[in-house]
């Protein structure tokens, strides 16, 4: 989206009162001039959070410490196997998880992991929620939707899900 269409998003967003602008994409830190919405955002008194797949957050660091942008989410799919299997490139995950760590040591941006739950990553749930834990990331997940051949369908892993789900709720 423009930029010039964006601002009159984020005019119409602070006229209805949000206070949260959450960016998605795609991966946000693709766009020309994100660093500019944050900064717009902030201006119009909203917290921005931007949620990426972090493989870029080294390449942007300088423009994204500068840009003000409160909180981070980082898209994991599953540990290194899974998750670079789900995303088609090898190394992603440890892009990923290196983005997260140097966030996390080297700045006050809250950092939080999110997980989609598919039949392809189910049995990852609770080592991924371990993970996030361990970084000191918060954690967020639901079930994928609007993709049935990614369902979780079967008896087994929907036993497999609601057993993460419940050690997570314990823990």
């Amino acid at each position: 989206m423009p930029l010039d269409k964006l601002l009159v998003v984020l005019d119409d967003a602070q006229r209805i009162g949000t206070q949260t602008l959450v960016i998605t994409g795609g991966e946000p830190l693709l766009h020309p001039d994100l660093c500019t919405v944050v900064r717009e955002a902030k201006a119009r008194g909203m917290t921005v959070n931007i949620t990426t797949n972090g493989t870029l957050v080294e390449k942007q660091w300088d423009a994204l410490m500068q840009c003000g942008v409160d909180s981070l989410s980082f898209s994991l799919d599953g540990l290194a196997d899974v998750h670079d299997n789900i995303r088609g490139q090898q190394g992603a995950f440890g892009r990923t998880m290196k983005a997260l760590t140097r966030v996390r040591e080297e700045t006050d941006i809250h950092c939080s992991v999110y997980f989609v739950v598919t039949n392809q990553n189910v049995h990852q749930l609770w080592d991924v929620y371990q993970l996030a834990k361990e970084q000191g990331a918060t954690f967020d997940f639901w079930p994928v939707n609007d993709a049935p051949d990614l369902y979780i369908q079967t008896l087994e892993k929907q036993q497999i899900l609601l057993d993460a789900v419940e050690r997570i709720i314990a823990d």
